[in-house]
């Protein structure tokens, strides 16, 4: 089977949309509809408006995020001896956060919880 490698963006843009991404967490901030986690978000070193119910992040808070991002997910399989581990690493040749996995493969069975009836997907590749 063939395989390539797709490089969205490089160090550079990922660096200037994070930058921008902290300006606008800090500097405009997120909407929150709710008075507890707002205050879970000022215990922890945001600046919060309760009357706007807005929260200000600061880049401090957004760093120990992404640091405390697990190092590898699982791909559960209908028999756990087929699950499979999947490390989020960062490819230092390529300067991109990836995995080497991808889904392939026929039409997808998914079933939706709310109704209870089985729904067919159209296949699509990432």
């Amino acid at each position: 089977m063939a395989q390539s490698k797709t490089v969205f963006l490089n160090q550079q843009e990922m660096d200037l949309i994070h930058a921008q991404s902290i300006k606008s967490l800090q500097e405009i901030g997120i909407k929150v509809h709710s008075k507890p986690v707002l205050e879970i978000l000022e215990k922890n070193g945001a600046s919060v408006d309760y009357s706007a119910m807005v929260a200000n992040i600061p880049e401090r808070m957004v760093n120990q995020a992404l640091e405390s991002v697990q190092k590898e997910f699982t791909l559960c399989a209908r028999d756990p001896k087929h699950d499979l581990e999947v490390p989020t690493e960062i490819h230092h040749d390529q300067g991109v956060r990836a995995t080497d996995y991808g889904v392939q493969g026929p039409n997808q069975s998914i079933t939706d919880p709310r109704i209870f009836s089985e729904q067919i997907s159209q296949p699509y590749v990432i």
